[in-house]
């Protein structure tokens, strides 16, 4: 009887830890939910977001994206750019390229000023290949 009282309990926690484990691969050791490159390749080519960073440098990637981590919906890909690895930062999901340049709009100044750009999803589907 102490067996099978003890079993329940050992039962119940996993459950409730299971949906908290779902999205632990997409958080990062920043704390925050960052799209990596398969998230770009199922969205819809005619999407958009906006590039905020490209660098030859991961880690300069990834600090910059601790040093912006208040902004949703982050992603970081890694492409080719003249012959070497390229590390790209986007923000948001736009319907097409007007909203992503309206969405610029939403970014804390100190982004605005680096000019971020709209990004068509196709583009970024076919650097990822």
């Amino acid at each position: 009887p102490a067996q099978e009282a003890a079993t329940p309990p050992a039962e119940a926690p996993q459950p409730s830890q299971q949906p908290v484990a779902e999205p632990a691969p997409a958080v990062s050791a920043t704390g925050g939910a960052i799209h990596g490159a398969d998230w770009y390749r199922q969205r819809s080519g005619n999407e958009f977001v906006l590039q905020l960073l490209g660098s030859r440098s991961e880690e300069s990637a990834r600090a910059f994206i601790r040093q912006h981590a208040d902004l949703p919906d982050i992603g970081l890909f890694e492409t080719r750019h003249q012959g070497q690895p390229w590390f790209v930062v986007t923000q948001g999901t736009y319907p097409d390229s007007r909203a992503a340049r309206q969405g610029v709009a939403n970014l804390p100044a100190v982004l605005r000023q680096q000019e971020p750009w709209p990004r068509n999803i196709a583009g970024i589907q076919q650097s990822l290949e």
